[in-house]
């Protein structure tokens, strides 16, 4: 959600419709994110694998 759409809403009133529109459809759902925010454990639960930023460097997939 942008600065301008938390003016107008909550961040309760967007998670319940997206909850929503994903309970619709009976599939599995998959979550990917670089910045894990509250609202996204709420809807997909808490991360099961993560990949650090130091781990990327390390392993060469970034440069810093």
């Amino acid at each position: 959600m942008g600065e301008g759409e938390l003016e107008v809403r909550s961040v309760l009133d967007y998670v319940s419709t997206y909850r929503r529109v994903l309970d619709y459809f009976d599939a599995i759902r998959i979550g990917l994110t670089a910045t894990p925010a509250q609202h996204t454990r709420e809807i997909f639960g808490d991360p099961v694998f993560t990949y650090s930023h130091r781990r990327a460097v390390v392993e060469g997939w970034l440069i810093v």
